[in-house]
């Protein structure tokens, strides 16, 4: 059971309700505005745990909200045939977050009949649709199936799972937005309650990772949810997590260059962990 945060709610907000860290004036010196909002708690349904357990057991300690990945849910998992579904463990894990009083964040990801992996931790396939000539029908007959199962029980969807990843998501930005696209008008027709986080984006240390980013916010990709979808997660593995607030800060431009501002959701954790160095004496 891997810890994540579910959701960054406004990591930088310097609007009306910001005040000054202090009114104290130097003479001579013109202050540059140091800025922080007021004390507010926090809700606990932004805080989750990603369950990478198929069991239906819920953690046992407290927490607000839960992500479905690694735990058997892959679209590839749940329709491993054309016109075959099988729900057992989504059912179960859904069944379990409800009776705990959980909402659940449901994850795309893990194409039937994509390219394997490039690497064994990600235990996924990364092309957009299977290798058929009727790819896109066969998704949206997925996400129609899907949502009307478990419509008002699943009250998040988030719309791949890392799509700035080729070892996640190997096809190009215009078909990843087409796939947002659709996906969001399915679920808004049946489940207009849901909530709709945009495919998640990660290494965004990298010029790389945010040009992928920026690129699907040009082509319009952010129209179709009402979250993006970030992994907010140190440069690597052994950082502290305060390296964190620099990242949200590098994010922030990122989509201040791309003339959007929407709600942030940082649903998940560095995949890079199994690919750090070996302790001593471990091989």
């Amino acid at each position: 059971m891997g810890l994540a945060s579910l959701v960054a709610p406004d990591l930088l907000d310097h609007g009306p309700r910001a005040r000054p860290l202090s009114s104290a004036k130097t003479p001579g010196i013109i202050e540059s505005g140091s800025w922080t909002r007021p004390e507010t708690p926090v809700p606990a349904e932004l805080f989750g745990v990603t369950l990478n357990s198929s069991t239906g057991t819920m953690p046992a300690f407290r927490v607000g909200a839960v992500r479905l990945w690694d735990s058997s849910t892959k679209w590839s998992e749940i329709q491993p045939n054309r016109d075959e579904f099988d729900w057992s463990t989504l059912d179960r894990l859904v069944d379990g977050a409800r009776r705990a009083g959980l909402p659940v964040l449901f994850v795309m990801g893990g194409t039937p009949d994509g390219p394997a992996p490039t690497i064994p931790s990600a235990r996924t396939r990364a092309a957009p649709g299977p290798r058929r000539p009727t790819a896109w029908p066969i998704g949206d007959a997925f996400v129609t199936a899907l949502v009307t199962r478990y419509r008002g029980r699943i009250e998040a969807y988030e719309l791949w799972v890392l799509a700035n990843d080729r070892r996640f998501y190997s096809g190009s930005m215009a078909t990843l937005v087409e796939m947002t696209r659709r996906a969001s008008r399915i679920i808004r027709s049946t489940d207009p309650k849901a909530s709709l986080v945009c495919p998640g984006m990660g290494q965004l240390w990298s010029e790389e990772g945010r040009a992928l980013l920026q690129e699907f916010a040009a082509l319009g990709g952010y129209d179709n949810c009402d979250m993006a979808g970030i992994k907010l997660y140190q440069r690597t593995a052994s950082d502290p997590p305060e390296t964190m607030l620099e990242l949200a800060r590098v994010i922030d431009r990122t989509f201040h260059q791309a003339g959007i501002h929407p709600r942030l959701w940082s649903t998940g954790t560095t995949y890079d962990i199994p690919l750090q160095g070996a302790l001593a004496g471990q091989q």
